[in-house]
């Protein structure tokens, strides 16, 4: 839909656009829409006023369904440092001796 890299919804214009958005997907038939990068009270009134489906993605908690990743509940570093790890190890048992 639209969001992404760049928030959208944070003037009054740009939330009545993504409502008029999210209301011609739902007269051609969509069954959901995602929103990334929306304010959280933007988000959570499109959802309150469309049938549709509304994921979040960086929308806030308000949609009716909502992307969690892993990286946002554990310590970034220790999740990529076991990584590597996991990496080195499998490589190296990987590993074919062949002189």
């Amino acid at each position: 839909m639209t969001g992404g890299f760049k928030a959208v919804g944070k003037t009054a214009a740009e939330a009545l656009q993504l409502f008029e958005q999210i209301k011609s997907y739902e007269d051609a038939g969509a069954i959901a829409v995602e929103l990334e990068v929306v304010p959280v009270e933007v988000a959570t009134e499109l959802s309150k006023r469309t049938s549709l489906l509304v994921w979040s993605m960086g929308a806030g908690a308000g949609c009716d369904a909502q992307y969690l990743f892993r990286m946002i509940f554990l310590d970034t570093q220790k999740v990529i440092s076991l990584a590597i790890q996991k990496f080195i190890v499998t490589s190296e048992r990987s590993m074919i001796d062949f002189s």
